[in-house]
Formats: C-alpha cells, sequence, structure tokens
C-alpha cells in the first residue's frame, strides 16, 4: 500500500505544480508627461515618446482660396533629417484678436490628431517674444491602435 500512496502523492504534487499559472505581467504605466520646451522649440509626448525639436511660426492672414480664416502653423524642423514638418495648425475669424484662434489641425509625424474636449484645452499666446502655447490630441486608424498626444508645449516660437 505504500508503492500505491506514494504515486498518488507525487502524481498530486506534480498537478498542483504543472497547474499553477504564470504571474501575469501587465506593461508598465505610460507617462505621458513631457518637459515644457525651451525658446524656439516644441516639445509633446506621443505614447510614452517625447521629442522636442527647434520650432518656427508662420501667420497667415485671410486671403483667398481662404479668405474668411487667419491661420498660424508651428512648424518643427527634424535635426536628423533638414525636414520641415507642421506641427499645429490654429485658425480664427479674419481680423479676430490672437486669443480666437482654435486648433484646426495638429498633422503630428504623420498622424492627424483631433483636439479632445476630456484633454486639457490646446492653448496660444502671443507676446512680444513669439507664440507659444499648449496641445493635446489623440487619433485612430482604420486597422491601428489609437495614438495618444499629450504634454504638447512650444515656448517663443517666432515668426
Amino acid at each position: 500500500m505504500k508503492l500505491p500512496y506514494s504515486l498518488l502523492l507525487t502524481a498530486a504534487t506534480l498537478l498542483t505544480a504543472c497547474s499553477k499559472k504564470d504571474e501575469e505581467v501587465l506593461p508598465p504605466e505610460i507617462d505621458y508627461s513631457a518637459p515644457v520646451a525651451p525658446p524656439g522649440y516644441v516639445t509633446y509626448n506621443r505614447d510614452g515618446v517625447v521629442t522636442s525639436r527647434p520650432a518656427s511660426a508662420r501667420y497667415e492672414a485671410a486671403t483667398p482660396p481662404h479668405p474668411a480664416d487667419d491661420w498660424l502653423r508651428i512648424s518643427e524642423t527634424n535635426p536628423a533629417t533638414g525636414t520641415v514638418g507642421t506641427v499645429i495648425i490654429y485658425g480664427k475669424p479674419a481680423g479676430a484678436a490672437a486669443d480666437k484662434f482654435v486648433v484646426y489641425w495638429m498633422p503630428i509625424e504623420g498622424y492627424s490628431y483631433s483636439s479632445r474636449s476630456d484633454t486639457p484645452p490646446c492653448t496660444l499666446t502671443k507676446t512680444s517674444a513669439g507664440w507659444s502655447g499648449t496641445f493635446a490630441g489623440d487619433f485612430t486608424p482604420i486597422r491601428s491602435p489609437r495614438y495618444l498626444l499629450r504634454s504638447g508645449t512650444f515656448t517663443n516660437i517666432k515668426e
């Protein structure tokens, strides 16, 4: 009787060890913070990756084909490639004060982000030192995961 009891005990031990599942390891939370952009730079956090690049601003008064709106484009320059890409476009009614600008489009890194109402609002301020502001948004391609853009800032961007 000792042999069957020993076999039973060994089998029970093996079954217990084999049925033990590995603990589920969750991915770390993504840190969506980003440092405030230094003067002349735009800085943002896209899905946990912080990007900071030199930037410029271009103000376009209302003219055909858009006679009803003034535009402000904040563009970044990729130092590695020298390419310039628009980061954020603000629009306002023609002739309205600068505080009437609202985000129109954010074509960042090839994705068209929309401003989100449940994130801090996009802001824009003009001083003698240049344009400064904040932005955030999200983009969900048809067959891809949602990309989150957070903690976007630009400081004293010259025209």
